[in-house]
Order: C-alpha cells, then structure tokens, then sequence
C-alpha cells in the first residue's frame, strides 16, 4: 500500500514543505514574445498546476477514506459522523465519494506496480480519472506510457 506518514506530525512536517509554484507567467501585452514561447510558459504552468490538482484530489480521497473507515469502525454505524464531517466543510457525498474512487484506483495502479509515483504526474486529472475507470487492458497501456514519460491527456 502507499506509505501513509507515521504520525500527524509527520504529515505537518510533509505538507510545511515548500511547494513551487512561483510561476514566470509571460506578459499578454508583450509583442516581444514569439507566440511559441508565450504558449510553451503557459502551458508549463498548466501543466503543473494540473498535477499538482492530481495529487491533491488523490490526497484528498485518501483522507476521506480514513474518517469513512474511521465512523464505520467507531461512529453510530449508520455513516452520520461521516456526512456532518462532510457537511462541516461543504463537500457533497457524491464529490466525497467521487475522491475516494479516485484515491482507491491511484492506490491500486501503485500497489499493482502498474504505476509508480512519478508516473502519475504525466497524467492530467481527467486523464487519470477516466484510465482509473477504463478496463485492465487500457489502464495497462495507457501506464506504460505514462512510465515511459508521456503526457497522458
């Protein structure tokens, strides 16, 4: 399974980390810059905002799981501790689950070896979603490359 941090300080210290996305985005009104380029640093930031939607989401699900298998086991049994959870931060049931589907397929193609970490960054969301949904078949070609570094859109 994927390595969940030991303890929440753990996790404080993994999300404290820095992340860069201090983006150089060009200038509209700038003539000076090739359309080429202005496309390719748009582009770029797209990109890694994309992935960075990715991971989130799939963190997201992973968390969702863990306080809907945390009410199951301990709560009234009926799920009410993990929908006012919900409710208490405005997320539908439907999205909840929707982001446990999400986290359960990327913990799958990692578990299986079908993907490895950084693969899933050549995915978009979309992408990851709709491979996460297609038959073992696709998801088999489609990882591979994504493994061999493809952008997968």
């Amino acid at each position: 399974m994927v390595q969940v941090p030991d303890s929440t300080a753990e996790l404080a210290a993994l999300l404290n980390e820095p992340m860069d996305l201090d983006f150089q985005l060009p200038d509209p009104e700038d003539e000076e810059i090739q359309e080429t380029d202005f496309d390719q640093l748009v582009d770029h930031a797209w990109r890694v905002c994309d992935r960075v939607d990715l991971q989130t989401d799939i963190w997201r699900g992973r968390i969702l799981r863990v306080v809907r298998d945390r009410e199951k086991k301990g709560g009234e049994g009926r799920g009410a501790g993990f929908l006012n959870w919900l409710k208490s931060r405005e997320i539908g049931k439907s999205q909840a689950y929707s982001l446990i589907e999400l986290a359960n397929s990327a913990d799958t193609l990692l578990t299986e070896g079908q993907l490895s970490h950084d693969a899933i960054n050549n995915f978009s969301k979309r992408a990851f979603v709709e491979t996460a949904k297609s038959a073992p078949e696709v998801q088999q070609m489609v990882t591979e490359r994504a493994q061999k570094g493809d952008r997968i859109t």
